[in-house]
């Protein structure tokens, strides 16, 4: 915008000298009379939790334990439902599942000697515990 004033017969260069103070100040005045508008940030995506690990336990037979009998009843807790899985090399799994309160239990048959029984949760390989039962008969 170009503004120009001329000065009439009657009006003198001083008094145009207010007048345009008066008009550069109304243009210039919503530069500083307006509130900054502030810049909206992003809000960030929130970042999903982790899902928690199953945990499965083996509350019985203890790791390393002896016993006489060539079978033993494993017993555990897990997720509610959960499948457990003994793996059984060069044969196939034995599963069974956890029951609404999360306990379970499996009776497995022993070899004579050191058995390293494994389980897990489903497929999770993550959640593999394993113990080793000796069976030692009575002589």
């Amino acid at each position: 915008m170009h503004w120009s004033i001329a000065p009439g017969p009657n009006v003198g260069r001083m008094a145009c000298a207010p007048l345009l103070a008066l008009i550069v100040a109304g243009s210039l005045s919503a530069c500083w009379s307006s509130s900054p508008t502030p810049t909206a940030e992003p809000t960030p995506t929130p970042s999903p939790s982790p899902t928690p690990q199953p945990i499965l336990i083996i509350t019985s037979p203890e790791d390393g334990d002896v016993v006489r009998d060539p079978s033993v009843q494993v017993v555990g807790t897990a997720p509610p439902g959960a499948e457990i899985v003994l793996n059984l090399p060069l044969f196939g799994d034995r599963r069974t599942s956890a029951d609404d309160k999360g306990d379970w239990v499996l009776t497995v048959d022993l070899e004579e000697g050191n058995n390293d029984l494994v389980f897990r949760i489903g497929s999770e390989q993550a959640t593999t515990k394993t113990i080793r039962v000796v069976y030692e008969p009575d002589s």
